[in-house]
């Protein structure tokens, strides 16, 4: 069972679908795509992930532990792996070229988080959820989209399903909480078999920039082992840290150092 690949391929499908904007008398909204649309592009400086996988008896098979920084390397993104952790051994250096590949490969065309500012046609805005949500003291007003686009077939191997709520700060009208289910389940993917699937984004406001908090990320997937199949619970929680500016550049990594020479990947590996 391969989790991260499901979770990059899944993840990169929700970055790219969009729900299309409200009515233009939902002042609010319009208000919130306007500041997304117009907001800097901030790449988090570090991110920190952690990762478990368990079997349906609780019993863990994979537990991971990542440290990455991303800096600025024109024409691109660069990325450095700190530390990375398996099953409680450092795996750092024997993993350095397969994770760092894999991120910047995932690097390639950054994009801002928001599900709403693309231009997916089958994607919409639903309707405005009846409760209201305290995020970090700002009672929200959640606005519940949807996603399902056969668009997606060719690339992904089937459509997914996608339902969620963006909650607005209406003081502001800035994004703070992001929450995504994948609905009409079980869904195959390759080997394996979705059960389940819930995501929840965090953002703020940092030095005058909208920035990614973090991301928790939960799939229940059923995967072909030696002597049949067996359900896995993947559960990713990722942090976000040090951000700056794509537009503006930035030379130093997360940790206000340029990476030593030896562990800059290779041009070839970069974002373009």
């Amino acid at each position: 069972m391969n989790s991260t690949h499901t979770i990059s391929m899944i993840s990169a499908l929700l970055i790219g679908l969009s729900p299309e904007i409200l009515s233009a008398n939902d002042e609010l909204w319009q208000k919130c795509v306007t500041f997304v649309n117009n907001a800097p592009t901030m790449v988090p400086g570090r991110i920190e992930l952690k990762e478990t996988v368990t079997d349906e008896k609780g019993k863990i098979h994979q537990d991971s532990s990542t440290t990455l920084d991303l800096f600025s390397n024109e024409p691109g993104i660069g990325v450095h792996l700190v530390c990375f952790l398996e099953n409680g051994k450092d795996a750092t250096e024997d993993s350095r070229e397969m994770i760092e590949g894999v991120a910047c490969s995932e690097l390639r065309s950054w994009k801002k988080e928001i599900p709403f500012i693309a231009t997916d046609p089958t994607a919409l805005i639903s309707s405005v959820h009846p409760a209201r949500l305290n995020v970090r003291g700002s009672e929200c007003i959640g606005y519940r989209f949807e996603i399902d686009d056969s668009n997606v077939a060719e690339a992904a191997g089937q459509p997914f399903h996608l339902k969620g709520v963006i909650w607005i700060d209406p003081a502001t009208a800035i994004p703070l909480q992001i929450e995504t289910e994948m609905v009409d389940l079980p869904k195959k993917d390759g080997d394996a078999e979705i059960l389940s699937f819930t995501r929840t984004v965090t953002f703020s406001m940092e030095n005058g920039s909208w920035i990614k908090d973090s991301e928790s990320l939960d799939v229940e997937l059923k995967a072909k082992m030696l002597f049949g199949r067996k359900n896995f619970k993947v559960r990713n929680r990722s942090s976000f840290h040090k951000h700056w500016n794509l537009n503006a550049g930035n030379t130093t990594s997360g940790t206000g150092q340029i990476p030593p020479a030896d562990k800059i990947p290779h041009t070839e590996s970069q974002t373009g």
